[in-house]
């Protein structure tokens, strides 16, 4: 890999932060031509060198920043998420045979008061009474959008005083074995104070929908069917 840029990003003023594009070494190539190391480089300017065609004609393009010490950066928040997963199916004879074993497991985290109780799809001889893994990725997306669409309330001072949802997802089954979701559906409907409000709230769906990081990580439609009604203490029924 050949450096062949180097300077600093900026949207009008200095960014903290060094640029550098890098490319394959390809002798039979003219690659583009090297950044003066003191230029800033807008987004503009970052645009048109990747935009040229002596830049995209080398495959596997890399951008990547340096921090600069001395500054405080503001940088993109990651999360992380650890959870246990413990099987508790095995009958005595563990997985001798398909219908030797149980699917139930456990699910815990630190700080968690109670474990989730697990099994599978009752079609895929689960216990009916455990939550399946289909069953909390629809609950996933389903919490998720109403985190969000509560977030938004509040901050528009919109006052919610109940919501409830009753999502669904399909899922196909492959000739393989295997399966994807096709699909999922929420239904949230939500009371709020003020019946005046009630359009407004119910375009705050379609942003909470759009920030939901769930729904931002699956590769499956999932549709809104939203209902806002004015509270009980307005004068309507509850939601």
């Amino acid at each position: 890999m050949s450096r062949v840029g180097h300077g600093r990003l900026s949207g009008g003023r200095a960014h903290p932060f060094f640029l550098c594009l890098s490319l394959p070494t390809n002798p039979t190539s003219s690659a583009p031509t090297g950044v003066n190391p003191a230029v800033v480089l807008t987004l503009e300017l970052l645009n048109a060198i990747l935009a040229c065609p002596a830049t995209t004609a080398h495959s596997g393009i890399a951008v990547f920043f340096e921090r600069v010490p001395g500054y405080s950066v503001s940088m993109p928040h990651e999360h992380h998420y650890t959870v246990r997963s413990v099987w508790t199916g095995n009958k005595g004879s563990g997985t001798s045979n398909y219908k030797a074993y149980a699917r139930d497991h456990e699910i815990s985290a630190d700080r968690k008061t109670a474990p989730i109780l697990g099994s599978s799809d009752p079609a895929f001889r689960g216990d009916p009474s455990r939550y399946n893994p289909e069953e909390l990725l629809v609950a996933s997306l389903s919490t998720c959008h109403m985190l969000w669409f509560l977030h938004l309330c509040s901050d528009a001072a919109i006052v919610v005083t109940d919501y409830r949802d009753e999502a669904a997802g399909t899922m196909a089954e492959a000739s393989d074995g295997g399966g994807r979701f096709m699909e999922v559906i929420l239904r949230p409907r939500a009371a709020i104070a003020d019946p005046a409000r009630i359009a407004e709230a119910t375009a705050l769906h379609a942003r909470a929908h759009e920030l939901c990081f769930i729904a931002r990580s699956v590769n499956f439609p999932v549709k809104l069917q939203p209902v806002v009604v004015a509270s009980i203490a307005s004068g309507s029924s509850r939601a």
